[in-house]
């Protein structure tokens, strides 16, 4: 969450994001699942040995025995570490650690069983992320860690889809944007901008018009990041190719407090080269992003953990903006001095004239096809035709042609704007 109200809108819309998904059968599922067979030495089958999962950083814990094929399978697991423990009379125990688990991933954990006694263990330590050979996801996996590391631009982290081969955003290129709708409008392999589908734990955070997405988590608050770009299962739904997966950091069994401060300031930074060139000194740049993380146990008997994020933008960047101002002629609703870039007069009209078209009709869509008006005398005022209320207060307004408002604005136009609106 950002400080400013835009983004507090974001934080509004998340949470109903996260009510809603709450109600919909059809919500995407982030889980993954454990599989395996467990066999004897001899490669046979063992059914009825009771297998074990537990979750090392929330101490979850599931047990279950392997069906009469040696079967056994461990569905809606949070993505995390595991320990599995299998056990049978007449055979060693059996403890895999480091069992890492990625989201809607399903991962196969064949369990080969020691003929021994049961008070004897065997002790297998998986260092690497296990292979995916249940699905046809091709998936590509960023870690919390490579997430918060790699560097992204205003901490956006839908920023690392470009990491990947195919993507391109064409309109905006690698956005910097934190606005609602604006930070994920890229495509992949030729696909539509802005038809990926982008899942935060599972609940798909995408506007249901033309696909930008409401919010996304700050890059300290992911967990993992996973990217898909051609094969995925039929479940992922409403994308014109391409799946995003984001899923949040959890609570753990000890209290952990982190906080940070990001400076970027003008005075720390070179100056354009075209700056330099015309002499123009930096223009005032200051960005202050900020924030913390807070995680730990709220209830350890009922297995209840939180994870708390807060990420606030504190941003200046004055900028210089050359327009046109009404001259003191316009603001009296004269033109006669008003010209093109060609050089020809301007050409106005006169609101209070408009009129249906007789030679023209149309659908209701096209209203002002229907209408006409007539041209008025360039130097007739616009308090002069009765046009006064709106116009001649607003043009009061304006104390030269040097004030500080900008916009190319004039009593005539104002007048003008305020007929189509209310006709």
């Amino acid at each position: 969450m950002r400080y400013c109200f835009a983004d507090k809108l974001e934080r509004m819309k998340m949470v109903s994001l996260c009510v809603f998904a709450a109600t919909l059968a059809a919500a995407q599922s982030f889980t993954g699942t454990i599989t395996g067979v467990v066999t004897d030495p001899g490669g046979a089958s063992v059914p009825r040995a009771v297998v074990t999962v537990t979750n090392d950083a929330t101490r979850e814990l599931r047990t279950l025995e392997s069906n009469a094929e040696g079967r056994y399978t461990f569905s809606q697991l949070q993505p995390g570490v595991y320990t599995m423990k299998v056990t049978l009379t007449g055979f060693r125990e059996y403890v895999g650690r480091n069992l890492t688990l990625l989201q809607s991933q399903t991962l196969e954990a064949n369990v080969g069983l020691v003929v021994g006694q049961v008070t004897e263990s065997v002790e297998v330590t998986a260092d690497v992320t296990g292979l995916d050979t249940q699905t046809a996801n091709q998936v590509a996996t960023l870690t919390g860690t490579t997430v918060k590391e790699l560097p992204t631009v205003a901490r956006n982290p839908l920023v690392l889809f470009h990491t990947q081969a195919g993507v391109v955003a064409a309109r905006t290129g690698i956005s910097g944007s934190n606005t609602e709708q604006n930070q994920n409008r890229f495509s992949v392999n030729g696909g539509r901008g802005q038809s990926v589908l982008v899942t935060v734990d599972g609940i798909a955070v995408a506007s249901g018009d033309w696909g930008g997405a409401i919010a996304t988590p700050s890059v300290d608050a992911v967990a993992e990041f996973q990217m898909m770009r051609n094969a995925y299962d039929a479940r992922f739904g409403r994308t014109a190719g391409g799946v995003i997966q984001l899923s949040t950091r959890g609570g753990t069994q000890q209290y952990h407090f982190t906080a940070w401060e990001y400076l970027r300031n003008y005075k720390l930074d070179a100056n354009s080269f075209f700056n330099n060139r015309n002499g123009v000194q930096k223009f005032p740049f200051r960005r202050n992003t900020f924030g913390g993380n807070f995680g730990g146990p709220i209830w350890r008997a009922k297995n209840l953990y939180g994870f708390f994020n807060s990420d606030f933008l504190r941003e200046a960047s004055p900028a210089t903006r050359i327009t046109t101002l009404p001259t003191e002629l316009e603001r009296a609703g004269d033109f006669t001095q008003t010209f093109n870039a060609n050089g020809t007069p301007v050409v106005t009209f006169d609101p209070l004239t408009t009129r249906p078209d007789p030679a023209r009709s149309g659908p209701a869509r096209e209203f002002y096809s229907r209408y006409v008006r007539g041209e008025s005398n360039p130097g007739e005022s616009a308090r002069s035709r009765g046009c006064e209320c709106v116009a001649a207060a607003a043009g009061s307004e304006w104390r030269g042609a040097h004030a500080g408002a900008a916009g190319q604005l004039c009593c005539w136009w104002i007048a003008e704007q305020v007929r189509e609106r209310t006709l």
